[in-house]
């Protein structure tokens, strides 16, 4: 082997020398890269176990909120069958209220009729009454007043006459007694119609108490339904608030499992791994 051919070997020793240890660095840098890379992938995966373990432990609790706010909703199908029910109940007694207004509106115009005709039938009957007392007052004074003229007659016949005359005026008399046991009788009569006039008002009395006791009867079971209307109503305006409550727990709690799907779908493994990969 000649010099040339020594010099050319050694230059090419000295380049294969030269690309090796450039080689080498390039791989040295490289190694640190990956080292820094791989310090840094282990710091951030340490990272995502904890979030993961706190996501999880966020998870649970919400999977238990659910659960809960799932019986919440089964509890509220079933009150919502319950309202419902008081929706019907509460038209039910509405009507009822309705229809016991009328009657009570109804016994309110038969008590006033009812009233007008016993102040006209007792305004009747007063001036009746004291027609016929003034009638029977003219007459006492005309029977009176003709007994005294008769018996004064007869007082006088019997001092002027004897016994025969005596006993002859006393058939003559007789009428006269006759017409004072009529008066009396006429006198007693008159109080036949006191009795029917009493028992006339006290018929529309009767009357007027049975509607009044009708009247406060539906007046009492008005006030009843009112106050189960007004309970009823309570009722449902309670189950609504409940309802608006829970739907807006379980928009709430649809939007966070909705954010915890989409964080830990963001934060696996596999998307990290993939992403250091591309890079």
């Amino acid at each position: 082997m000649g010099p040339g051919q020594i010099r050319q070997e050694l230059e090419r020793a000295v380049e294969e020398r030269d690309r090796i240890l450039h080689e080498y660095n390039e791989i040295n840098k490289t190694k640190q890269e990956a080292e820094r890379e791989r310090k840094q992938l282990r710091t951030e995966l340490r990272e995502i176990k904890l979030r993961e373990t706190r996501l999880l432990s966020d998870y649970s609790e919400l999977e238990e909120e659910n659960i809960t706010l799932q019986k919440q909703v089964s509890g509220l199908k079933s009150s919502q069958v319950e309202f419902e029910g008081a929706k019907h109940e509460i038209s039910r007694l509405q009507e009822e209220l309705d229809v016991s207004q009328q009657q009570v509106d109804e016994l309110t115009k038969l008590k006033k009729i009812a009233e007008k005709q016993m102040e006209e039938a007792l305004e009747s009957l007063q001036a009746e009454r004291e027609a016929k007392y003034a009638m029977k007052k003219e007459l006492d004074h005309r029977i009176n007043s003709e007994s005294m003229y008769n018996l004064s007659n007869l007082a006088f016949s019997i001092r002027g006459m004897s016994e025969e005359g005596a006993l002859a005026s006393d058939d003559d008399d007789i009428p006269v007694l006759k017409r004072i046991e009529a008066d009396l009788q006429n006198t007693e009569l008159s109080f036949p119609e006191t009795k029917h006039v009493d028992l006339f008002s006290e018929i529309h009395l009767n009357e007027l108490k049975k509607l009044e006791k009708q009247l406060e009867q539906v007046e009492g079971e008005k006030v009843a339904l009112a106050q189960t209307l007004r309970e009823s109503q309570t009722s449902v305006e309670r189950c609504q608030s409940d309802v608006q409550t829970l739907r807006g727990k379980l928009v709430k709690l649809a939007a966070n499992i909705d954010s915890l799907h989409h964080l830990a779908h963001h934060l696996s493994p596999a998307n990290i791994v993939s992403k250091v990969q591309y890079q």
